[in-house]
């Protein structure tokens, strides 16, 4: 597989200074409900739309939203197998089974779905801006959370208020223009076109990568791409305003190094109402797809499977099989200044801010059998066995190692002080023995080495 290091595919050193702050400057908390959102009216001459109307905002025919309930890549309805490239080693797996995330928003006061053949399981299931009867456009053999329960006499909600839905996307729109770019995935020395396995390696924090195509539409044409990177990354690759983006008979993928199923967008800008995204045969996981020109563009997707979002004017589905991987800004941004560690899991969210913990591990806090405290295990005073808990077992090597000679080995001797002494000493063995008293007489410190800055 070639890597982004190399011949086609070109990322340059992050440029991170302010890509923390960049990646909350806008909300995903409203968009990250829907699997689908299409944004376009059926008839509408005016506004910001300048052509008549997208026709259905949503056209989804066969066979699932929310569940992806055949083998990946599917061997038939749809077939996937022999069609698309096997997938390669080193990928988050694809999930399989009802996942129940298949929201889908119509969110223009003129806008209509349609779907034939279509199975759809969610929590909301189907919001509109107008009335839920005027909504649904002849949909057929349909139904919500089966068996039973035909859409659209079921999981459709009417009269929907999508301001601040939109408000977001708006923001979304102008701030993903507005971010400095990262990186670049080039593909004009091919003709715009990945026809071979390829890799993108991310950086930490917020990568903004520019596809650049020479003037063609960016194509990947029987390979994989697969992106990858550690906890906390964030890809948002942007099409450029020259190139539509197509797929035929190839798999977009995150990779299986720490990166989240819900940290890569790939986003359009393109002001004119061509269909900007056009995927044949395709297996997505971990990615999204927004299309924000707002001039009744579109997103066709025949034959698909995996864990995506789709955002868009119009959204055409044939054939398809997917859950919800919605694209969702951290809460917690990583970038310089914001992760002290330097584990990719930004200070706000981390529970061990000073030691590099990227599995955020959190066996127990203090005592035998307690539940997760919120408190890291590599930063847990007291915690001198280094199996997650603080327990009488812990004074005891304390204590024993403190003899002359010791009789017991602290694994991880940086936890031991538990009084804020900075030492470790037969005080901090009074401290846990009386913490762990019912009711406890003595309250351990936060306060030993890994816990400080």
């Amino acid at each position: 597989m070639q890597n982004l290091h190399t011949g086609l595919v070109l990322l340059s050193a992050l440029a991170l200074a302010s890509s923390g702050t960049e990646a909350a400057a806008f909300s995903t908390t409203q968009s990250q409900q829907y699997l689908l959102i299409g944004n376009g009216p059926v008839n509408d001459s005016t506004g910001q739309f300048t052509n008549k109307g997208v026709g259905n905002a949503v056209d989804v025919s066969n066979f699932e939203l929310g569940a992806n309930q055949k083998a990946v890549p599917s061997p038939s309805d749809p077939t996937l197998a022999g069609n698309v490239p096997p997938l390669p080693a080193g990928i988050a797996p694809v999930g399989v089974g009802i996942f129940g995330n298949g929201n889908l928003a119509i969110t223009h006061p003129d806008g209509t779905f349609t779907l034939s053949n279509v199975d759809v399981y969610a929590d909301l299931g189907i919001d509109c801006a107008q009335a839920a009867g005027g909504c649904d456009d002849d949909s057929s053999s349909s139904f919500f959370n089966p068996p039973g329960n035909p859409i659209p006499m079921n999981g459709v909600t009417g009269n929907v208020d999508f301001a601040a839905l939109l408000d977001e996307l708006t923001d979304a729109r102008t701030e993903i223009s507005a971010l400095a770019q990262t990186g670049t995935l080039d593909t004009s020395g091919n003709g715009g076109k990945i026809t071979s396995d390829t890799s993108v390696t991310l950086g930490p924090g917020l990568n903004v990568i520019d596809i650049l195509t020479g003037g063609n539409d960016f194509s990947l044409e029987n390979a994989n791409l697969v992106v990858d990177g550690p906890p906390g990354a964030v890809a948002i690759f942007r099409v450029n305003d020259d190139a539509n983006f197509k797929i035929s008979n190839g798999n977009i993928l995150v990779g299986d190094g720490g990166i989240g199923l819900n940290s890569v967008l790939f986003v359009s800008l393109k002001p004119d109402n061509a269909t900007h995204f056009d995927f044949s045969n395709t297996v997505l996981n971990g990615v999204a797809f927004w299309d924000l020109g707002t001039l009744g563009s579109e997103i066709s997707v025949d034959n698909g499977q995996g864990c995506t979002q789709f955002i868009g004017d119009k959204i055409g589905l044939q054939n398809v099989r997917v859950g919800r991987c919605a694209f969702t800004v951290s809460a917690c941004p990583s970038g310089p200044g914001q992760d002290a560690d330097g584990d990719g899991v930004g200070d706000a969210c981390d529970n061990c801010p000073f030691a590099a913990n990227a599995d955020q591990g959190d066996v127990g806090g203090v005592g035998a059998g307690s539940d997760p405290d919120g408190v890291g295990d590599v930063c847990q005073c007291g915690d001198v066995s280094g199996d997650g808990r603080v327990t009488i077992g812990d004074a005891v090597i304390v204590q024993r190692s403190l003899l002359t000679p010791p009789t017991a080995v602290q694994t991880q001797p940086d936890l031991c002080d538990v009084n804020g002494s900075g030492t470790c000493s037969i005080s901090d063995v009074a401290v846990l023995q009386r913490s762990l008293l019912v009711p406890p007489t003595a309250t351990i410190r936060q306060e030993c080495a890994p816990a400080l800055p």
